[in-house]
């Protein structure tokens, strides 16, 4: 069984809804993020346990991707600008993986951030 970044998993005890956003080359380790809580941290799984949970039906993958959003080609120039804005602002702290999923180092990144663009840190965790 394989997983794939962008894939989405559910936990059916908690009904729970996951997207993967990091695969460890050696496919040890996953991280995830609950789609449907706009709080929600990365979580670290590990693949053989996540695996074996799947096997006897704790977790599934989910075929289809309801949280895409298809965007008309109309979509307003300003938020294409408000994304690249954004995307400028956060870009040091995502292309840190996978150590930007690791709190500690996530926050030390997004502190370096606030000083460097003279801007809130939650703006900045709104923006990830």
């Amino acid at each position: 069984m394989y997983f794939y970044v962008n894939e989405i998993l559910q936990d059916q005890s908690a009904d729970n809804k996951y997207r993967i956003l990091w695969i460890d080359p050696d496919s040890v380790i996953l991280y995830v993020i609950e789609l449907e809580n706009p709080k929600a941290f990365p979580e670290k799984k590990i693949i053989s346990e996540l695996k074996e949970a799947i096997i006897v039906g704790d977790w599934i993958k989910v075929k289809g991707d309801a949280f895409i959003q298809h965007v008309s080609k109309d979509y307003e120039t300003k938020y294409y600008e408000a994304r690249d804005t954004a995307w400028e602002i956060i870009k040091t702290v995502v292309e840190n993986e996978p150590n930007v999923y690791e709190k500690s180092f996530r926050t030390k990144l997004i502190r370096e951030v606030c000083v460097n663009h003279n801007i809130s840190y939650p703006a900045i965790r709104k923006y990830l």
